[in-house]
């Protein structure tokens, strides 16, 4: 029996939003765009994907052969890439492969390029605009990130009327927006879920120093300076980004209130317990990235000169990953060893914290914490209310 070939390949939507969903999930990074860019009508494997991608860029990162396989079925099941399988005169797989669909030719290419460009050009991944195509729910973080940006386009919004625009739940809605935020697309206040009242801090003024005798003054410092560069911020986006405890922040501003170092600049009680503001980065990306894809996915129109058609091709390929694996999870990610060191260091430097506390800081569930912690030696736990927090033996 002879070899015989089954190609599979998935109907690219004709409704424009879902159109949009289906792109942003095939742009969410660097690698995967790289991927998209380098497909043509012939069919290649993982191994030649990767060689394609390599004679590009010449040196630099790139992954096993393993994870371009895995890129381009994400790809396929999105109807970007056709997957090929030769089935042998036994009904063995011989070989898989993939291709361009006439989807991806007239719609991803075209969106992946414009992606790319813009990434490379302002210095961000698209990867921490977009996030994870791993996410639960009806539609991915991709798409929903973008809607959130968009909601937030005609003014003022709260955290509560996007997730219900958006169908999410408060925790989700709250990442996407702390993510956000993060990078300078928005500015979001929230009370969070146990505080009566909410307040924005500012500094009284860019020379305000932190006095001698304040307890815990290093952690009164990196407030200080964490209000210098940003201008303002509530506790919740404070602690986020200092990677401390609520309790800590709020006892530093407190402090810093009480010495004239900072002031409330407003506030607010109720219902309403979270304001996000879109800022002009935000504006920008919608306005020169976003906006742009959604008429090309429209109609079809061409987003401008082609980059794989420039002598700059390989430049922006190859930037654009080395931006990708700066922040990338997955490149970045820690051995069990390293975990163990920053858990033990997180504990050292604290009065007690929680399982849930340590894992928000490393990005881990409460599980893995546990586990982390079950390795060092010297801990004792201690019940404070309903919550149990782990100390280092000699801690505070």
């Amino acid at each position: 029996m002879a070899e015989r070939v089954i190609r599979d390949e998935m109907v690219f939507p004709t409704d424009l939003e879902e159109r949009l969903g289906v792109v942003l999930n095939g742009i969410n990074t660097e690698l995967k765009i790289a991927t998209l860019l380098h497909l043509d009508v012939n069919p290649v494997d993982g191994r030649g994907i990767r060689e394609r991608i390599r004679d590009t860029i010449g040196c630099g990162y790139l992954p096993f052969e393993n994870a371009f396989r895995r890129y381009m079925e994400t790809l396929q099941g999105i109807a970007l890439v056709a997957r090929e399988t030769v089935i042998g005169g036994g009904g063995d797989v011989v070989k898989v492969s993939y291709s361009i669909t006439d989807a991806g030719s007239r719609y991803g290419i075209p969106v992946a390029e414009h992606a790319l460009r813009w990434g490379v050009d302002n210095g961000v991944s698209m990867f921490q605009v977009l996030g994870s195509t791993l996410s639960s729910g009806n539609s991915r973080a991709p798409y929903n990130r973008v809607r959130i940006l968009e909601g937030a386009y005609t003014g003022e919004t709260n955290e509560a009327d996007l997730g219900r625009i958006l169908g999410l739940n408060s925790t989700s809605t709250s990442h996407h927006l702390i993510s956000l935020a993060r990078i300078g697309f928005l500015n979001f206040s929230s009370a969070g879920a146990k505080p009566k009242g909410f307040s924005v801090y500012e500094l009284i003024n860019d020379s305000s120093e932190v006095p001698q005798s304040l307890k815990r003054r290093r952690l009164g410092e990196r407030v200080v300076e964490w209000l210098k560069e940003k201008g303002e911020g509530d506790r919740n986006i404070i602690r986020e980004e200092l990677g401390c405890i609520p309790q800590d922040v709020s006892s530093i501003l407190a402090s810093l209130e009480r010495w004239g170092v900072v002031r409330k600049k407003s506030g607010f009680k109720g219902n309403l317990r979270s304001k996000v503001l879109l800022l002009d980065e935000g504006k920008r990306f919608l306005e020169e990235v976003i906006f742009p894809i959604r008429e090309h996915l429209r109609d079809g129109e061409s987003l401008g000169n082609l980059l794989s058609n420039s002598d700059e091709f390989g430049v922006y390929v190859r930037n654009g990953i080395e931006i990708y694996s700066l922040v990338s999870p997955q490149i970045n990610k820690r051995s069990k060893d390293e975990r163990i060191e920053e858990v033990r260091r997180i504990l050292d430097t604290s009065s007690g914290m929680t399982t849930r506390e340590i894992g928000e800081r490393l990005g881990l569930s409460n599980t893995q914490v546990l586990n982390f912690i079950r390795s060092i030696g010297g801990i004792e736990t201690r019940k404070e209310g309903m919550e149990i927090k782990y100390y280092l033996s000699g801690g505070e």
